[in-house]
């Protein structure tokens, strides 16, 4: 995973907007191009952008560091938990979301969305329906399919 998505993930976790990081810190240009790869930080940037997203500075620099077995665990149990809640009957919409988005942390955006393609949104409610519309945006970002994540956005809004 390049530096600049593992930027721009801790950021879209954290729930905040380019503008929200950035502050008067640098410009939100200049933060798209780092998150595109398109720009290299510093280490005084990175230092920042850390601090801003609440995560260490060793999150952006060494991977390994944080895909633990402990983690894969945690992911993996929450998949699972997730499954048990679907079993038998009607797909409930957030157990469905909670389990893509175990497995999208855990590194596997085309089976996260997997697991989202096989419901249809319309059958669900407002609520239910945004849930999934995010959670296939993120899995089209993961998998930097930028057309489609958009249009899911569009009809998340």
């Amino acid at each position: 995973m390049t530096l600049g998505r593992r930027i721009r993930e801790a950021r879209i976790r954290q729930q905040l907007t380019q503008k929200d990081v950035v502050g008067e810190y640098m410009t939100r240009n200049m933060l798209s191009k780092i998150e595109n790869g398109s720009a290299t930080p510093s280490v005084k940037t990175l230092k920042y952008l850390a601090e801003a997203l609440s995560v260490p500075v060793g999150y952006f620099v060494n991977e390994e560091a944080y895909d633990t077995p402990e983690l894969r665990g945690n992911l993996n149990e929450i998949g699972l938990l997730a499954d048990r809640i679907l079993g038998g009957g009607r797909a409930e919409p957030l157990a469905l979301c909670v389990k893509a988005r175990a497995l999208l942390a855990g590194g596997g955006p085309e089976a996260a969305k997997a697991v989202l393609d096989g419901c249809d949104p319309e059958a669900f409610g407002t609520e239910e329906r945004r849930h999934i519309y995010a959670a296939l945006e993120e899995c089209c970002k993961a998998l930097d399919d930028y057309k489609t994540a958009y249009e899911y956005a569009c009809k998340r809004i």
